[in-house]
């Protein structure tokens, strides 16, 4: 049965904070196309839990290898297939991978590359088209404020992402006015997974003025104000609790 919600397109959106964009956007009433990359397993657990926040929402899973150009190229229309419409694209996959300068391996800047910038750029031109029909259609890029302060030991993750920055800035002013680019741009969004001190907890949070880590609804709710404007284009949102604000 067709429906008349709009649709959102959403990578990497099975777990973290590509799972909290796409739940609020459920709740905010999208038909929802979820691109994830291995996590099957917790890519239905979103269908499971989009059926209980809103069951007159639809939600396809989407499974794709963005270092794979077929599956790429082909996310967009596999989307207009099932749902006729795209009204917002997120371009949130993202893969954080420490590589030191010393014996940084091509294969991986290569990689990251594809990922944070290639992607982002063939599913938002592929998707133009699609995108202008919604007056304004909405992409939404989510980079780091690594692209502000560089960030020791992870060269490609922080150049992949600076390119996003930049790509959010000329798609916006390639797709005015039928579609409004703009970009998110997180810091310490939940303490990091792998661990850390006291002291090291203590010297991040020193940095932040707000002395707290955010959380991914915190991005969410960026991504539900940027979807709904209709005059912010270009612009890149950071959602880092004023971290930018510290030298």
């Amino acid at each position: 049965m067709k429906s008349n919600n709009p649709v959102a397109l959403v990578t990497g959106a099975s777990k973290r904070t590509g799972r909290a964009i796409a739940l609020a956007l459920i709740n905010a009433g999208y038909n929802l196309a979820l691109h994830y990359r291995t996590s099957d397993k917790k890519a239905q657990g979103v269908v499971k839990t989009a059926k209980n926040i809103r069951p007159d929402v639809q939600v396809e899973l989407f499974k794709a290898d963005f270092d794979k150009p077929n599956e790429l190229e082909g996310l967009v229309g596999e989307t207009a297939k099932r749902f006729g419409r795209l009204d917002l694209l997120v371009n949130n996959a993202s893969s954080f991978m420490k590589t030191p300068i010393d014996n940084l391996d091509l294969n991986e800047l290569n990689l990251l590359h594809k990922v944070h910038v290639i992607a982002p750029a063939v599913l938002s031109i592929k998707a133009a088209h699609l995108l202008k029909l919604a007056k304004p259609g909405h992409i939404i890029n989510i980079v780091d404020i690594f692209t502000n302060y560089p960030r020791l030991d992870y060269t490609s993750y922080t150049i992949s992402k600076a390119g996003l920055k930049a790509l959010t800035g000329q798609l916006a002013l390639e797709f005015a006015p039928g579609i409004l680019v703009n970009a998110i741009s997180p810091g310490a969004i939940s303490e990091p997974e792998d661990g850390l001190t006291q002291i090291e907890r203590q010297a991040l949070l020193n940095k932040i003025p707000l002395d707290r880590f955010g959380s991914p609804e915190d991005i969410a709710n960026a991504v539900l104000f940027l979807s709904s404007s209709n005059y912010i284009t270009g612009q890149t949102i950071a959602v880092d609790g004023g971290r930018t604000l510290v030298t």
